[in-house]
Formats: C-alpha cells, sequence, structure tokens
C-alpha cells in the first residue's frame, strides 16, 4: 500500500498478492466521521492493485502538531463471487521522510511529517518485562499514555529487545508516537556470512516489516544498534565485519525497501550514514553520547556536543521508594551499596556514578530515601540540560531520545519510568523540557553571566505573545521583572536576546539568594510554558526551609486537586501519597515563595480529597538533611573520579553496551 499526497488529496495504492489465479479485490476505506471509499481491481496472474482517492483527507500527525485520525482499510478478495480472504487494518493518510540533504555544518538528520519539519523528543523502549509475556496490555497502555503526556513524539524500539506487539504500534497509531524501529540486532556479532542464518533472518525481517509496514506511527526502519561504533573493539574479526557492512548498507536496506517501499531505512545507531566508518559524527546522522556518564564529564558538557541528532544518552538513578522496598530484603539493605542494591545494579560502578554527580550539584544527604529522590532529580536536570541545548538549536540538532524509557525489572537504571510503572522525576519532567512552546536560558557557569534566551517554537505556525521574566527572591517576594515581545516563527527556535543584557540585571543580590522564572504567554495573554533556574548550583544556594502547606482541596470529574503554598521558594517539591500509584499532574516542580500551585491525581475509590491531602507527603531540597562538609562531598567525589573503575569507558563512550 502505497500513499500520494497531492493538493487537498491523497491516493491510496492498495496491491495484493494471492495463490490464485482468478477473482477480484474489493477495496473499502472507511473515514473517521463514518465516509465510505470503494474501489476494485481484477486478479491478473494472482496480483491485483486499486486506486482510491480521498478529497479533502484528514491527516495523520504526530503528538503536538495535530490530531490522529485513523482511517479503516479493508480488503476483500472474491473466488467465484464469494469472499475468499479478508484484511482489515486501521491507517493513517500521512507522508514522513527523514531528511539527509547536505547544510552548511554537513548533512541533515531529520524527520518530516507532512512536510513539516519536527524535533524528535522521546526516549529509547526496551522490553517491559525480562520475562517475555508476563506483561499485559494495562502496563503498555500506561507507557504509552505516559509518553504523550510527557510530550514525546517519538520512541525508539531498542534493537536489543524484540520487535513489540500489534497492540504496542497500534497505541503509537492513536496517541500520535512515532516509532523509530531497531531491527533485533545489537551489540554483538552475527553469523551474517552464513548462508543459511541469513536465509532465516531474510523470512523473519519479511514478517515483520509485513505486519508493521502500514502502522501510521512506523518512521524509520533501523539496521542495528551499536555495530558500527563497537567494530574496534571485534579484532581479528576483520571478514565478519566486512559481512556485516554489506549487510547493513546494501542487503538489508534492499529486503527492506522491497517490502515497505514508504519508511526510510538508515544502517544502523549511531551512524553518518554513508558507511560503516566515523559513528558518531557530530556533522553527519546521529549520535550516542555517552560522555556524560560512563566518561564522568559534567552534565554541562552536553552543550559542547553539536549532535544532528542524539539518539542515546543517559543518567542513571534509583527507582520509586515503594520499588525499592519490593526487592529490599530488610531495612538494612536499603543503602547505598549494600548487596542487594548492587545487586539490582547492572552498571559497573553505576551506585558510585550515581553519588558522583549527585554531589556535583547536592550536598551528601544523610539518609537513603532522600539519595533516592536527589538521584532522581539529578538525572532530570541532566537530561533537560541535554534537551534544552538541543532544542536552542533547532533546525542543526534534530532530536533527542534518551537512554532509557522503562524498566523490564525492578532495579537502579537509566529508565524515567520503573519496573512497577512509577514515574520518576525525569519522566514528570520530561513534560515541562519537551513542551512544544518553550522559553529555554542557557544560564552561564559564572552567576549572572552571558545567557542566552531562545523561543522554541515547535508548530507550525508563528508564535506571537509575550516573555514574562522575573528575578524572586529565595525568601520570598520579586526583585525584578519585566516583559519581552515574541515572534518566534514555527518549527524553529529564535533567540530572543540574553538575560545578562536586561536592564538591572547585574546589581541584583547575591545569586545565592535569588531564582530566575520565565514565563512564556500566548498572543491572548494564556499561560504557555514556565521555567525556573537557580543561578548557581543547588548545593551552593540559601534554600530556606519553604514551610509549604496544603490550602485547598477540591474534587472534580473523579480527580483530587490539592493547592500547595509555599512561605519561602520551594525547589523541586516532590510528593508522594502512601498507597496511590497513579501519577499527578505534576511532580518535582519549584514554587516561589508566598505563592501556590495546584496538582491533581486520580480519586482512588473510597477516598476523598481532604483524606489524601491528610496523608500527603512533601518534600524539597531544602527539607532533606545533609551530612559532612563541602570538602568531604569533594574528596568524595575526587576519589570515585580517581578510581580507574569509574570511568574506565572514558575512550570509549560508545561501548556502554558492555555494561548492559
Amino acid at each position: 500500500m502505497t500513499q500520494t499526497h497531492g493538493d487537498d488529496a491523497v491516493t491510496l495504492e492498495v496491491s495484493a498478492r494471492t495463490d490464485g489465479t482468478a477473482g477480484k479485490m474489493i477495496c473499502v476505506l472507511t473515514a473517521p466521521d463514518g465516509t465510505e471509499h470503494t474501489a476494485s481491481a481484477e486478479l491478473n496472474e494472482g496480483t491485483a492493485c486499486a486506486q482510491i482517492t480521498i478529497k479533502n483527507p484528514q491527516l495523520w500527525w504526530c503528538n503536538g502538531l495535530g490530531e490522529q485520525p485513523l482511517y479503516s482499510l479493508r480488503v476483500i478478495l472474491q473466488e467465484g463471487g464469494e469472499p475468499h480472504d479478508c484484511w482489515e487494518n486501521k491507517i493513517g493518510l500521512r507522508t514522513i521522510e527523514l531528511d539527509t540533504a547536505p547544510d552548511e555544518w554537513g548533512t541533515q538528520f531529520r524527520f518530516l511529517v507532512n512536510g513539516v519539519p519536527i524535533f524528535a523528543k522521546g526516549a529509547n523502549h526496551i522490553p517491559q518485562d525480562s520475562m517475555f509475556g508476563r506483561s499485559g496490555n494495562e502496563q503498555l497502555v500506561h507507557l504509552i499514555h505516559s509518553a504523550k503526556s510527557s510530550n514525546m513524539n517519538m520512541l525508539r524500539v531498542w534493537g536489543g529487545g524484540y520487535y513489540e506487539s500489534n497492540e504496542f504500534y497500534r497505541l503509537c497509531d492513536e496517541n500520535g508516537l512515532l516509532v523509530w524501529q531497531d531491527c533485533a540486532f545489537a551489540c554483538a556479532l552475527y553469523p551474517l556470512d552464513e548462508e543459511e542464518y541469513c536465509e532465516n533472518v531474510r523470512q523473519e525481517i519479511a514478517d515483520n516489516v509485513r505486519r508493521l509496514r502500514h502502522h501510521a506511527s512506523l518512521a524509520l526502519w533501523n539496521g542495528n544498534n551499536e555495530i558500527q561504533s563497537a567494530a574496534r573493539g571485534y579484532i581479528g574479526q576483520k571478514a565478519l565485519l566486512e559481512a556485516h557492512n554489506r549487510f547493513f548498507f546494501e542487503t538489508l536496506r534492499a529486503w527492506i525497501g522491497e517490502l515497505d517501499g514508504m519508511t526510510p531505512y538508515w544502517p544502523s545507531s549511531p551512524s553518518n550514514g554513508d558507511g560503516p566508518k566515523k559513528p558518531g559524527d557530530y556533522n553527519r546522522g546521529d549520535t550516542h553520547l555517552w560522555t556524560v556518564w560512563h566518561g564522568c564529564l559534567p552534565i554541562e558538557a552536553y552543550r559542547k556536543m553539536p549532535t544532528r541528532f542524539c539518539s542515546e544518552y543517559g543518567v542513571e538513578s534509583f527507582p520509586a521508594w515503594e520499588t525499592l522496598e519490593k526487592f529490599a530484603e530488610s531495612p538494612e539493605e536499603l543503602s547505598l551499596f549494600s548487596p542487594t542494591m548492587l545487586t539490582h545494579q547492572k552498571c559497573r560502578s553505576g551506585n558510585a556514578k550515581m553519588r558522583y554527580y549527585i554531589l556535583s550539584k547536592f550536598r551528601e544527604p544523610r539518609d537513603f530515601r532522600d539519595f533516592a529522590v536527589l538521584s532522581q532529580i539529578l538525572q532530570a536536570e541532566a537530561m533537560r540540560h541535554a534537551a534544552d541545548f538541543w532544542r536552542c538549536n533547532m533546525g542543526r540538532c534534530n532530536g533527542s531520545l534518551y537512554w532509557q524509557f522503562n524498566d523490564c525489572w525492578p532495579t537502579a537504571s537509566w529508565a524515567g519510568i520503573d519496573y512497577f510503572g512509577c514515574r520518576k522525576a525525569l519522566q514528570y519532567r520530561a513534560r515541562h523540557f519537551n513542551a512544544p512552546q518553550s522559553a529555554i536560558a542557557l544560564l552561564s557557569k559564572k552567576p549572572w553571566g552571558k545567557s542566552p534566551l531562545y523561543i522554541v517554537n515547535e508548530k507550525a505556525e508563528t508564535l506571537l505573545g509575550t516573555l514574562r521574566w522575573r528575578v524572586v527572591s529565595l525568601a520570598g517576594g520579586t526583585l525584578l521583572e519585566g516583559t519581552l515581545p515574541v515572534d518566534a516563527p514555527g518549527s524553529s527556535s529564535t533567540l530572543l536576546g540574553d538575560l545578562a543584557e536586561l536592564s538591572g540585571w547585574r546589581p541584583l543580590q547575591r545569586p545565592q539568594d535569588c531564582a530566575v522564572q520565565l514565563e512564556l504567554l500566548n498572543a491572548a495573554g494564556q499561560l504557555v510554558h514556565r521555567q525556573h533556574y537557580l543561578p548557581v548550583r543547588d548545593k551552593k544556594a540559601h534554600l530556606l526551609p519553604p514551610k509549604i502547606s496544603v490550602t485547598q482541596t477540591a474534587e472534580r470529574g473523579g480527580e483530587a486537586y490539592f493547592t500547595l503554598t509555599a512561605r519561602h521558594y520551594a525547589r523541586f517539591v516532590h510528593l508522594a501519597i502512601p498507597g496511590v500509584n497513579a501519577p499527578l499532574s505534576d511532580n518535582f516542580f519549584d514554587i516561589p515563595g508566598g505563592e501556590s500551585v495546584s496538582v491533581s491525581v486520580p480519586l482512588p475509590e473510597g477516598k476523598t480529597a481532604a483524606e489524601l491531602a491528610e496523608s500527603l507527603q512533601i518534600r524539597s531540597v531544602a527539607d532533606i538533611p545533609q551530612q559532612g562538609t563541602p570538602l568531604r562531598d569533594s574528596l568524595v567525589q575526587l576519589s570515585i573520579l580517581l578510581n580507574p573503575k569509574t570511568h574506565s569507558f572514558r575512550n570509549y563512550p560508545q561501548r556502554e553496551w558492555e555494561t548492559r
């Protein structure tokens, strides 16, 4: 089946092949409003082809750009006037292209949906469970809805797992999540020089391409995960590597192209697209960037990585406390280096690395429970740091898929959603740093230093509005404020100015006593996006106990609503309700002093909002007890950094597969 898009019309060409030689093919296309379009064709030597033209089509868009209307296509084969076979599926009318044209930096790597360039935002999806078949559709629905609500528009199905269920792709179709589909090759060499094995692979590829090629969400076939980038590790296997190169750059491309001539193909991830050499080129193709985390570089180092498309990057964190309690053998096992915690850690020196990165931003917490929360906050901040920089460089960079989306067992990992479906700070914060229209400041390391201010507008239409900025005291109150007009073209980022150049910016009181708030308003004055920053690292900020209270509760439409008010600036407010696993509308957010934020949660049966408010646990960074001294923290960091096991992959950032 192919689609040809023209002015206000789409021509659908449907082909069928059968073992029979006579008969008729009848195609019935039903629009979302129930309108039917029909076409038929006689079988000729076992094949038939029919065309349906849809005028004023309802186009399918990825999440954030529009709706996802789906048409039902039914294809009936008749023999002797009687139905002989029937195929039925839901399809979306859309075009998806991978633009790799030369440009001023090298070559593009960007997806276009219906001709509109997009910034791909999302994560790498792995199997839901290490035991195939143990997970069900309920968990899958939760994952896909979580991705959509976090403003994601793409999931990469990682090649080290398996081809996902039909339900997965159906849900992606319905929710506007593009699928980057790896073929099932990852992190190893395969006997691709053996004819019998390759024939087995050909049948597997054919089966899955035929199964998936008609899904509206399918955006890319990718040959493999990291085989090209790990080639230098396969010493003495030159002939087998050459067989791999031929297979992924030629053979597999031809197989998929024959069965699916519409979906783009990419030979490997990472790859420059032209050949097996120099994968991970910042100026061509996609990259996997692991010098942050495996190489122990600071999270600010992402700003020195002007990739065209980052399809893997990540920082680890612990799962939700409820998840930790499910696999800890005793309260004594709930500690950083206990046997249980080390067993549930499959990255070499992973727990030490989490400690290293936490101490780069925060003081050492006294309690392991607070350590687990800080690990999540640090992870979310690292991913935000990278995503903000790359989105501000839209046009040069066009995608940010962090590692990883979900977990296949209860463990410490790079995931944003843990094994039991609990959203970590990353999944909550992703909704904000993935917002289709955002105000972003790339703050200088030097307080009140040069800080470019961007408006990111991923929608096709120009954004007209206002940026309202404030510098607030951590004790409460506004120190300085102002507005800037916004005229941001669609599908681009616009440099609005520099925070350091705003009138009265520099002479403020000490930066460790302040915070910055950006609010993006549309032409009607409605809030589009809100962002908070500290001009110094959290551990240097003079955060006061915020004294947060629940000032109002309400019940509407099966939801419980809470209004939280902070006396002083509250940094990364973490909410938890014992016994309630449903995600809140927001979490891990800031509240300026003297101001309020409202959140909601699905109301459990038999509970009232007032009862939930009574059990609501509220913590912020300022509420976390510290231990030791800043000097001790620095010495701990140094000892972790000097340990050879900590950064054993520093010179080989693409070989993180050895730790999975």
